[in-house]
Parts: C-alpha cells; sequence; structure tokens
C-alpha cells in the first residue's frame, strides 16, 4: 500500500476531466430540437451543469412548453451516448501523470460515475484512457436498477469488486454527493474545488480532504 490508500475511487465529469463544453453541446443540440437555445448567462455558470435536466429545460429560452421535455431529455441522451465526439473533453493537466504513477505503482484506480455507461467507455476508449483504470461503474451499469445506482451503490460495488477495506480507499470527488457517498461508506473523502461543484456545498460536507489542483491531489495520494 503505497499511497496510504489501496484503492482510489474517481469521479469522472469535473474531478478526472474537463466535459463541460461537451456535455454542453449535448443539451443544445436538444434545445435546438425544441426551438429553443440555453441562454448563456445560465450556461456560462458551472454550477448549473450539475442542475437536474428539469431545471436546465425550465431555462430553455424560448421556453418549449412543459409537454416537450421528455422528448428533450431523449435527445440529450441519444447525443451524449452516441453522437457526441467528445472533442473537447480533457483532463485536467497532470492528471494523467498521476493516474500512470498510480498505476505503476500498484494503487488501484477506479470510476464511479453518473455518466451513462456507453458514453463513458468511449471517452475511455477514444483517448486511450482505458488502460489508467483497472475498472468502473456508471449509474445506468446494473440494468436491473431502472432509476440508476447512487453513488454510494457504486463505492460499495467498487470496494466489493476489489476486496477493499472500506478504510483503505479514499474518493475523490468534486460534489457534495460524492463525500456525502463516501462518508456513509466509510471510506475518507478528498473534495476538488476545480470542478463543477459548488464549493460552498461542498466543503460544507466536510471531507477530510481538500484539493484545489491535481498537484494537491498528488501530495496527498502519493504520500509514502
Amino acid at each position: 500500500m503505497v499511497s496510504g490508500y489501496d484503492l482510489i475511487l474517481w469521479d469522472f465529469d469535473g474531478t478526472l476531466a474537463d466535459s463541460s463544453a461537451d456535455v454542453w453541446q449535448s443539451i443544445g443540440y436538444a434545445a435546438k430540437r425544441c426551438g429553443a437555445i440555453v441562454p448563456e448567462e445560465y450556461r456560462n455558470d458551472p454550477r448549473n451543469l450539475s442542475a437536474a435536466m428539469t431545471d436546465i429545460f425550465a431555462h430553455l429560452r424560448p421556453f418549449p412548453g412543459a409537454g416537450r421535455f421528455a422528448a428533450f431529455d431523449a435527445d440529450v441522451t441519444r447525443h451524449y451516448r452516441s453522437l457526441n465526439a467528445f472533442d473537447a473533453t480533457v483532463m485536467y493537466p497532470g492528471m494523467e501523470g498521476l493516474l500512470t504513477r498510480l498505476h505503476r505503482r500498484g494503487t488501484l484506480g477506479a470510476i464511479v460515475t453518473n455518466k451513462p455507461l456507453e458514453a463513458l467507455e468511449r471517452i475511455l476508449v477514444t483517448k486511450g484512457w482505458a488502460d489508467l483504470f483497472d475498472g468502473w461503474v456508471a449509474v445506468d451499469s446494473d440494468p436491473s436498477l431502472p432509476d440508476g445506482m447512487s453513488k454510494q451503490e457504486m463505492m460499495r460495488r467498487m470496494v466489493d469488486r476489489f476486496h477493499t477495506d472500506p478504510a483503505h480507499a479514499l474518493a475523490v470527488g468534486d460534489s457534495r454527493h460524492d463525500i456525502a457517498a463516501a462518508q456513509a461508506e466509510g471510506i475518507d473523502s478528498l473534495a476538488v474545488t476545480y470542478g463543477d461543484g459548488d464549493t460552498a456545498e461542498l466543503l460544507g460536507q466536510a471531507p477530510k480532504y481538500v484539493a484545489d489542483d491535481v498537484a494537491a491531489i498528488a501530495s496527498i495520494v502519493e504520500r509514502e
């Protein structure tokens, strides 16, 4: 156990990678299909990227009408899973190097994400990132759960999969939900403030560690 942790659980969007432009591209595609746009001031607030799709839909202008929500939601999903080329999705500076070092040193790494599995795996293969991780689980990885998995359930499954003591695992994320899920499972948490989450809410969850950039993450997970 080189870093002090046997297993690191990584959130994807806003933690490992900046995918915001590609997410907004899919939302913009769906909005256009409804004859609307996402107002620039709404799109420019990074906190809105993690808003519920119903809230994003409510901010479209001109408002398409409540009856168009199902079509809008389906178009976002279809575009993001099948049509989006993810050209703008990039890992944060220094992240790929950190993951490579951890992988070589034997620290297990797994992704736990609310991103659809199909989109996640397309990104990992397209970008050449799949070999940086020992596994991943997405919100829709278990088809027996029609409403998807919670972050807490994802974390539990990864800990079980790798036969890891939760006390020897670390969860890294940019939202209060990531931190709360880790705490509920008895997993140490590291909050990153550079992502899409609301920083005040994130810190209000009282994570064990806080990092403002990838170098700060490295100083924590690469401790001897």
